[in-house]
């Protein structure tokens, strides 16, 4: 049994056997998130606690799918303004390794996907918001979406992979490169 109690003793975390209970004892108005049976914040009502389980990987999901999404169009980026001068070889390599990290990321969500057989949901603000009914701008990333993922960064690293031969001949091949990239961050997006 873990328990925390923060600040002024208003909120109390308890965490037993992968459950999770929160309980403010000022007025009651805690909220839980709970991802993967382990707590992900507890947010009182008074702003008085604000509790986030290492354990859990909810913050490593944000920074997971800003890289799956921005690694492509970083590599566009790369290649558009600094491909000329960087050469043949480090322009496909950096667009290459942007896909292969996207790749690779797509994997470790479609991992966490089969362990937890649960989708992943992550919201990044209210878009819109009334009484009681609200709109949230974020990802959600369930098996069809990820199968879909995992075809276009895979194939993708290997069209660019065979590309970096295949094109080495050319004297605009970072041009290349980063529209193929562009393609990519579209596909994604």
């Amino acid at each position: 049994v873990l328990c925390v109690y923060m600040k002024d003793m208003s909120c109390l975390v308890c965490v037993h056997q992968r459950h999770v209970v929160c309980v403010c004892i000022k007025d009651m108005s805690c909220r839980v998130c709970v991802h993967q049976r382990h707590v992900m914040s507890c947010v009182c009502a008074s702003k008085t606690c604000l509790v986030v389980c290492v354990f859990c990987p909810s913050w490593v999901f944000l920074v997971l799918i800003r890289l799956l999404v921005l690694i492509p169009f970083l590599g566009f980026l790369l290649n558009v303004f600094f491909g000329k001068s960087l050469g043949k070889t480090l322009s496909g390599t950096i667009g290459t390794l942007s896909v292969v990290v996207s790749f690779v990321v797509t994997l470790y969500f479609f991992l966490q996907i089969n362990e937890t057989k649960q989708p992943i949901q992550i919201n990044l603000f209210d878009w819109m918001s009334f009484s009681n009914f609200s709109v949230k701008f974020g990802f959600l990333l369930d098996q069809l979406s990820l199968l879909w993922l995992l075809f276009v960064t895979g194939i993708g690293s290997l069209i660019h992979l065979y590309s970096i031969s295949y094109m080495h001949d050319d004297e605009n091949m970072h041009k290349f490169f980063a529209y193929l990239n562009l393609f990519i961050f579209f596909m994604i997006t």
